[in-house]
């Protein structure tokens, strides 16, 4: 049996001769044309590097799996194993195998980096100094061949730049010698460190694991791997297991993985060479590609500036012929009408050229005969004379012939015949008697109406009588021009013009005619014209505004043209709109209100009068003024209020509507017919008008005059001023919605103008509501001046304390009398006011009817009958004013129940009674006083019983 050191020493030649030998799918060193870099002198000396440190440890080579099996170790591997106990190495360092590979690995790369730098910059140099020395390539070279890549030659640089470059070189040097100083002194100690002779391997060939590339592709478990590994050598008794074995196995798998890493290594560096080979191909083929682009470029530049000087130079002979071709043409037309204006001056009847006298040949006559028309113009000699007559006489003819022609086919709607007749008028004298022909034709299809003067009396059927009319016209400009296959579109070549001519016969020749014949009227009334003035301006810029759609396409600019138009129509309208409309609005505020309020005026003349007259036979003036007789009856009818027929006449709401109505169509007329800019200082004019003639002298007079009634109706209820201020109101809150709906956005447009008008209104609002107040406090005084009257006439002095035979009403008359007067002044309260103003006159009332009531029961006495009486009024009275819905009445009513409460009880209940929480809010006098008011206080001694109210 051979020892370990002669079995590596047989080993190691096969495995060398076996990496000679070709294996499947290896790469051929031969084929490449060039030598081996100095990457791959690199690798092959690493491979040296690592077979000597495997054979310094002792350890045999193993054979790359792809390999077939080496047959000298055959007999060995199947003798049997002899176990030889290694001898202990004194080892400095104890380093697991896994940490001193990943180690070797690690630093394998620094060196490998370190390496790359200084190999880089060789091979620049080394392709530098090629590139300047060897010849230029043949151009038949090997497909073979490996096409070095040839930098070009760097520039020259400074001597610093130089000196600083090569000081680097030599650090980088410097500092790779170190590195490998430094690695082969880690190799030397790693070695002594594993001086040990390695185990035997304890296991046969056929037991050895292979591993495979494809073994470690895609998701690689290292758990799983181990299992696979180890499992094969696991023994069922656990006592033969050894684990030597396991590391025997784990250290040959480890080698073979290793072998594996570098055959895996050598293939990735293969193909990075062959990539780095085929990048040079493809750099030379790009700029090889380059300059054949650039070549074909410059060719194609050389022939295309002899293009150019040739087209030029044919350019140049074609403008030559081209002009000495017009100047023959001109010549030979000059001749031709030399020729034709001598015949013409000859004074011959009949011409003898065809071109005037065959139909066929009309275009080109009317072409020459306006030719011949200029000349004639133009040529002032004498002794042409004839000539002139005549060419002037056959220019009538023809213009006069192709006229009939086109007017013929217009009847016939023949359009094609209808534009070449057209195309010649235009050319002959540019159309415009053709335009005029098709147009007078045209418009002769509309009908105007013939009654629209006498309808402007009744607005509703002007308005669409004159709607009707403006309709035919859009109609018939639709049909002649709205499309393009529309008359005047296929018939003229400048349809542009002949719209234009279309429409300005329209504006200026129909639409004038109609609103002159229709507002010229003196004797129409003054509203009516201004009526009609504005429905005919608004109707007619509506009409400008569909016929700009209709013909949008055909024509530039139309808006402005037909707004032109308009202008020029109603200009000497609106110089004398606005004078006229202020005199309107003026005069109707003045004749309607003064209408409203004559019969109003007439009575307060009459009240006036009265008292003056009353004054001087010094008797009562209300006797008569209100229809009162002087004495209050007894009967319910005579105290229900009443209004005066003439105040709620003049506050008609209705009539009141018509007026706004009328005043929101002076606003809108405004803001149509005036200008953007006068149209605010025109609105505030009339505001004025409005605040002055409706506000003060129409508004505020009623209330002040209502409030006056008030003063003078001491005989009979009066509820004048309350329905006044209910319908002032309502006419308020519906002027103060016009206002802010239609009158601010028109001034909101000139901001010096609504503050001055805001201003105005403010003013005017405080002036009715100060009228207001002061006539609803007369209101609450009159009501109270009537209630005392009602309970001084109507409460007898013994109602309280009756006769022990006399029967017992369920109601004194006085309290009938004052809830009946009460309930229907409430109705009348609650249908003029609301809101706040509601609710604080209620409360102001319905505190002054408490205090008067509580002084009207401080003048009775009352007999224990009587007490039932008084708290049955007390308590109709409480219902009374519980509709006013005031709490703090509600609480003073209450007040007043308990004070007449003290007429119930018995004398000795009384101490007790007045103890009670609700009679502590009341004054001790009041209670004091009303107890005194009892038919027994002194016949009961409750003076002595009441010694705390005494005190």
């Amino acid at each position: 049996t051979p020892t370990l050191e002669n079995t590596s020493r047989a080993v190691t030649p096969t495995i060398e001769s076996s990496r000679a030998s070709p294996v499947p799918g290896a790469r051929q060193a031969e084929t490449r044309a060039v030598p081996l870099s100095s990457r791959t002198r690199d690798r092959e000396a690493e491979r040296s590097e690592r077979r000597a440190r495997r054979e310094e440890r002792g350890r045999a080579p193993v054979p790359v799996v792809t390999e077939p099996a080496v047959e000298p170790v055959k007999a060995v591997e199947e003798e049997q194993p002899i176990e030889v106990v290694p001898e202990p190495a004194p080892a400095p360092v104890v380093v697991d195998e896994a940490t001193r590979r990943r180690e070797e690995r690690r630093k394998e790369r620094e060196r490998k980096e370190a390496g790359k730098t200084k190999d880089k910059d060789v091979e620049k140099k080394q392709a530098h100094s090629k590139a300047i020395e060897a010849p230029a390539p043949a151009a038949n070279k090997p497909e073979s061949t490996i096409v070095e890549v040839v930098e070009p030659p760097t520039p020259p640089v400074d001597e610093a730049t130089r000196r600083r470059e090569e000081r680097r070189r030599e650090r980088e040097r410097k500092e790779a010698e170190k590195m490998r100083e430094k690695e082969a002194e880690k190799k030397q100690a790693q070695s002594k460190a594993n001086e040990a002779p390695a185990p035997i391997i304890n296991m046969s060939k056929s037991s050895r694991p292979s591993f495979q590339k494809n073994q470690f592709q895609g998701q690689f478990n290292s758990y799983q791997f181990l299992d696979e590994l180890t499992t094969p050598f696991m023994s069922n008794n656990a006592d033969t297991l050894k684990s030597s074995t396991f590391m025997e196995l784990l250290d040959f798998s480890s080698r073979e993985l290793k072998k594996l890493e570098d055959q895996v290594d050598n293939e990735i560096s293969g193909l990075v060479d062959d990539i780095r080979s085929a990048e040079t191909q493809h750099k030379s083929k790009l700029a090889d590609l380059n300059d054949f682009l650039k070549n074909v470029s410059d060719q194609f530049q050389r022939l295309e500036g002899r293009v150019t000087s040739v087209g030029t130079t044919a350019i140049k002979i074609g403008q030559r012929l081209e002009t000495i071709d017009r100047q023959k043409n001109r010549a030979e037309e000059a001749k031709d009408l030399i020729d034709y204006w001598m015949e013409f001056n000859s004074g011959e009847q009949g011409l003898v050229s065809p071109v005037f006298r065959d139909p066929s040949e009309i275009t080109t006559a009317a072409r020459l005969i306006q030719t011949l028309s200029t000349v004639s113009s133009e040529l002032t000699v004498a002794g042409f004379e004839k000539a002139t007559d005549g060419v002037q006489h056959k220019s009538s003819e023809i213009e006069n012939k192709l006229l009939d022609d086109f007017q013929q086919a217009y009847q016939n709607n023949n359009v094609e015949k209808m534009k070449m007749n057209a195309q010649i008028l235009v050319e002959f004298n540019g159309g415009s008697s053709c335009f005029s022909r098709y147009v007078f034709g045209s418009l002769a299809k509309l009908k105007p109406p013939t009654e629209l003067a006498e309808l402007v009396q009744y607005p509703l059927q002007f308005l669409e009588e004159l709607r009707l009319y403006y309709n035919q016209i859009v109609d018939l400009c639709v049909k002649e021009f709205g499309s393009k296959n529309s008359v005047v579109v296929q018939v003229f070549p400048a349809p542009e013009k002949v719209i234009k001519i279309f429409l300005n016969w329209i504006f200026e020749d129909k639409i004038r005619n109609l609103i002159e014949s229709t507002i010229n009227n003196p004797d129409l009334h003054e509203q009516r014209y201004l009526e009609a003035l504005s429905v005919l301006y608004r109707e007619t810029k509506d009409l400008a505004k569909k016929l700009c759609d209709v013909s949008l396409s055909m024509t530039s600019k139309l808006d402005s043209v037909l707004n032109e138009h308009i202008q020029s129509i109603f200009t000497e309208y609106l110089v004398t709109y606005t004078d006229r409309e202020h005199a309107y609005f003026s005069n109707l505020l003045r004749s309607e209100v003064g209408s409203w309020i004559a019969p109003v005026k007439a009575i307060m003349q009459q009240v006036k009068q009265k008292i003056k007259s009353a004054k001087k036979e010094r008797v009562d003036p209300t006797a008569t003024v209100t229809g009162g007789t002087g004495l209050l009856s007894d009967t319910l009818d005579d105290v229900r209020p009443t209004s005066s027929p003439e105040f709620v006449a003049a506050v008609d709401v209705a009539r009141v509507d018509k007026l706004l109505d009328a005043t929101d169509g002076v606003m809108a007329r405004c803001m149509l017919l005036c200008d953007e800019t006068d149209a605010p200082a025109h609105v505030q004019q009339l505001m004025t008008l409005w605040f002055k003639g409706f506000g003060y002298e129409y508004l505020d007079q009623l209330l002040n005059w209502s409030s006056d009634l008030l003063n003078l109706a001491t005989t009979k209820p009066d509820a004048t001023f309350l329905t006044v201020v209910g319908r002032v109101n309502l006419i308020v809150q519906k002027f103060l919605h016009h206002f802010h709906e239609n009158i601010v956005p028109i001034l909101s447009a000139n901001p010096n103008v609504l503050p001055p008008i805001q201003l105005e209104r403010k003013k005017l609002l405080s002036t009715l509501e100060a009228s207001i107040l002061k006539g609803l406090q007369k209101s609450v005084n009159s009501i109270l001046i009537f209630v005392e009257r009602i309970l001084t006439n109507d409460q007898r002095k013994n109602d309280y304390k009756p006769k022990e035979d006399e029967p017992m009403p369920d109601l004194s008359t006085a309290c009938k009398n004052v809830i009946t007067f009460l309930k229907a002044q409430h109705r009348e309260i609650v249908n003029s006011l609301d809101g706040k103003n509601l609710e604080r006159f209620l409360n102001i009332l319905g505190s002054n009817l408490y205090n008067t009531m509580l002084n009207h029961f401080r003048k009775f006495q009352v007999s224990t009958e009587g007490a039932f009486l008084i708290t049955r009024d007390v308590r109709a009275y409480q219902d009374a004013l519980h509709l006013f819905g005031s709490k703090k009445v509600d609480e003073q009513m209450d007040q007043l129940r308990l004070i007449t409460t003290i007429f119930m009880l018995p004398a000795e209940s009384l101490p007790q009674y007045l103890e009670e929480e609700g009679l502590k809010a009341i004054e001790e006098d009041v209670i004091l006083e009303f107890v005194q008011k009892r038919a027994d206080y002194k016949t009961n001694k409750i003076a002595r019983l009441l010694h705390i109210v005494e005190k």
